[in-house]
């Protein structure tokens, strides 16, 4: 009770509040308690003296403070604005020391140790169906001293290369918007998921931008728009595909949508929780080829159930709709389910309809279910017992849990400053007739 009233005194501007407690003892057992309160006189904010910021401008610090000069002083606000600057990422640390400067001001001396601004990433993994893979990201997350994020990521594999620059600038026009530009190009080879040949190539080059806006300390908006090309060539002869499907198609499209995220760290999470729906809009007056509405939802609960056991769950749904003169969605945004990060113990996008050919065919709706248990057993490595479900439908309205496939396993990692390295052993609860029972998966990263 002392230290409520003495911080709520000193959040009106009387720094040098104290508040003393003198207890009067009773007839009958009771406590009565007198609290004097000596104010003392009110200080308002002053000038702020930033040191230490050899290459962030002053005014990438000055906008994450949380107070205004001639404001009363309120040390509430100083462990915000500490909070908003180390949250940037530009900062190993940063200390806020008030300093009286005048009868009834406060300057603030502002000492900061800046991060090294850039970094290089690297991984690899195994897997059935792509076999060997790996990653290279490089990045640099203060260009021109302005928080200014620009990143170049190569990720290659037996069956796809993919290549993307990245472009954030948190400040747009002055004004709180997160702003992301990407370039990307990608080839990729489709397999037959039986006899392992290659049934068709897929070319994309695509551009896409976007705004993120925070609402609140765990709401944000999001609005992006895409462009991309798409391109299918050497077709096999056995392969059955749409008339979208075949040559090069443009796809134009914007997506809003909204996030709310209460995760302790989006990269590890101990607690909090996820939820996120998007609705991805593309259309002829956009300049596409293909006309449809698809709408994706994410949900994920995080939390301790003992000392070193994290619980965390996530459910996952998505349908879309065709309009105008397309008669299928185009296959590059179907929803494919199976593999490493959806249902562990089926091959890589092995769930859901077969076409003719023998190949996964997508669907325009699709249910995901995850559970793990995260056992920390020793400095860096777990062990996760996991159950994961779902399925792949090509008509919306014939999706039915009855239909979900299930799974359960065990995975070890160990954690990495990039994610941690998983080895997951995946098994169907109730295999087909003919179909492998197993799979073994290894990657980077958790699986949601």
């Amino acid at each position: 009770a002392r230290r409520s009233l003495q911080g709520a005194c000193q959040g009106m501007g009387y720094f040098y509040c104290k508040v003393d407690v003198q207890r009067d003892f009773r007839d009958g057992g009771e406590v009565g308690l007198l609290f004097n309160v000596n104010e003392g006189d009110v200080f308002f904010f002053g000038k702020t003296i930033v040191k230490g910021n050899s290459r962030t401008r002053r005014p990438v610090i000055t906008r994450q403070l949380q107070y205004l000069e001639g404001e009363p002083v309120d040390p509430s606000q100083l462990l915000q604005s500490r909070q908003m600057l180390l949250k940037l990422g530009l900062f190993r640390s940063v200390e806020i020391t008030p300093r009286q400067s005048g009868e009834n001001e406060m300057d603030l001396d502002l000492d900061v140790e800046e991060a090294p601004p850039g970094t290089v990433s690297f991984g690899f993994g195994y897997g059935e169906y792509e076999l060997y893979r790996g990653f290279i990201d490089i990045s640099y997350s203060n260009l021109f001293g302005m928080n200014r994020r620009g990143s170049f990521r190569t990720e290659h594999s037996t069956l796809w290369s993919r290549y993307m620059l990245n472009f954030q600038e948190p400040y747009l026009f002055g004004r709180e918007l997160l702003s992301t530009t990407t370039l990307l190009y990608e080839k990729r080879k489709e397999k037959n998921i039986d006899s392992g040949d290659i049934s068709y190539r897929i070319e994309k080059v695509s551009f896409s931008t976007g705004l993120e806006k925070d609402f609140t300390s765990r709401t944000k908006g999001i609005l992006s728009y895409s462009y991309s090309i798409n391109r299918t060539s050497d077709v096999q002869p056995d392969v059955v595909l749409t008339r979208d499907d075949t040559g090069t198609l443009a796809i134009s499209s914007i997506t809003p949508g909204i996030i709310y995220d209460t995760r302790d760290n989006p990269f590890d999470p101990t607690r909090g929780f996820l939820a996120s729906l998007r609705v991805k809009f593309a259309s002829e007056a956009l300049g596409s080829e293909s006309r449809f509405v698809k709408t994706t939802a994410r949900t994920g609960v995080y939390f301790p159930v003992a000392r070193r056991v994290i619980f965390a769950a996530s459910v996952r749904g998505g349908t879309s709709r065709v309009f105008g003169e397309t008669e299928d969605l185009p296959l590059v945004e179907r929803f494919f389910l199976g593999g490493r990060n959806t249902v562990r113990g089926y091959g890589q996008d092995s769930l859901g309809p077969i076409g003719a050919d023998g190949n996964p065919k997508g669907g325009n709706a699709f249910a995901q279910g995850n559970v793990e248990l995260r056992l920390k057993v020793t400095g860096n490595w777990r062990i996760v017992p996991f159950m994961d479900a779902g399925n792949v439908w090509i008509d919306p309205d014939d999706a039915d849990t009855s239909d979900l496939k299930h799974t359960y396993g065990a995975g070890l990692q160990y954690n990495t400053p990039v994610g941690p390295v998983r080895l997951d052993y995946g098994r169907k609860m109730n295999p087909e007739e003919g179909e492998s029972t197993e799979k073994i998966h290894f990657s980077i990263g958790h699986a949601f």
